[in-house]
């Protein structure tokens, strides 16, 4: 998996990522109905998390960004939440909890890179799991089409204004396509502007996903013992039917 220990991660994430919440009411609905504790595995700066813990939901989080929990530990704080969040591998975790529901949100299962980590987190999850426990998680379906192409050439994601900061920034993003290694890299490069629009600070921040097709995911389900799973093409329950869905998952033992 790629370092997320650079600081910046921790800072400007929700500023990326904000209103990227289109998985947010599947995976709280998710919640409420497990009959027990929940874990986020890939919790990040809290985006689901502090929200299952705003429904009272007995939740815990891992992830294996420290300046990611950092921030994660600061919004719980202003938010008057205690968040049970530790820094942790997904594919070599012990917690002493078993979990009604593990969850994957926001296809963080795709930065493992190789099926030795992948079944090596799917293995853990289903030893954190209780015996009527479920893992839910979700990542793209991959589109042969959208594979093809990514340049690497750079191009302007958005412009951000850090509401608490008054900072500005403009968010660069490249993505390019490694069709042997079935692997994808986004380059997200992050310029602070001064006030009158001078670039004074730019941070480089990559990310890689390997993709994965529906067959492989299932023969890695039945490895880790899992034994029933159903797949939907989103997050209302569509039919998975052909590229470009959303792949969404749930599995149990």
């Amino acid at each position: 998996m790629m370092n997320y220990e650079n600081p910046f991660w921790g800072e400007i994430y929700d500023l990326i990522h904000g209103g990227d919440d289109a998985d947010v009411d599947f995976y709280l609905d998710e919640a409420m109905r497990a009959n027990g504790p929940v874990l986020e595995v890939a919790c990040g700066t809290g985006r689901i998390l502090l929200r299952l813990l705003q429904l009272e939901i007995d939740a815990w989080g891992i992830d294996v960004s420290q300046p990611m929990l950092d921030r994660l530990a600061e919004k719980a704080r202003r938010l008057g939440l205690q968040a049970r969040a530790v820094r942790a591998d997904m594919r070599a975790f012990t917690l002493s909890q078993r979990f009604a529901l593990i969850i994957v949100p926001f296809r963080s299962f795709l930065h493992l890179e190789t099926k030795e980590d992948q079944l090596a987190a799917l293995s853990c999850f289903r030893k954190h799991l209780a015996p009527d426990g479920r893992l839910a998680l979700n990542f793209f379906a991959p589109v042969a089409e959208a594979l093809a192409g990514g340049g690497g050439g750079l191009r302007l994601g958005r412009e951000i204004v850090d509401a608490g900061t008054g900072r500005r920034y403009k968010a660069w993003q490249s993505v390019s396509n490694d069709h042997q290694n079935r692997r994808q890299t986004i380059d997200w490069v992050l310029q602070e502007l001064s006030g009158g629009g001078e670039v004074v600070a730019t941070n480089s921040l990559p990310l890689r996903l390997h993709w994965i097709y529906k067959s492989e995911f299932e023969l890695l389900l039945k490895a880790a013992g899992f034994s029933q799973w159903s797949v939907y093409g989103g997050f209302n329950g569509e039919p998975l039917e052909g590229e470009g869905q959303e792949m969404v998952w749930i599995a149990s033992v």
